[in-house]
């Protein structure tokens, strides 16, 4: 019920107005050959969120953590590291 109901929010809600409002850094990662969200929307969608990195994983498609876990696992913790150290 409650992804049927999440589903259907972002259905009917434009959020993408709002990016510029997070202020939390936020990591995008994206596969190079994704062929259900093209890696352009990654960029957009970067270029719109001020505190945030984009990796592109090249030779990678839509499902990362089934195809990537240990590199996306990686991007995740040099992320992390690099937002406590400053």
């Amino acid at each position: 019920i409650v992804l049927r109901w999440g589903l259907n929010y972002l259905a009917v809600e434009d959020l993408r107005p709002r990016l510029r409002e997070l202020e939390m850094p936020v990591l995008i990662i994206h596969g190079a050959q994704d062929q259900i969200v093209p890696v352009a929307s990654a960029r957009w969608l970067a270029s719109r969120i001020r505190r945030s990195r984009l990796e592109v994983l090249p030779g990678h498609g839509h499902a990362l953590l089934a195809t990537a876990p240990r590199q996306v696992a990686e991007l995740i913790d040099h992320f992390v590291r690099d937002e406590i150290d400053g």
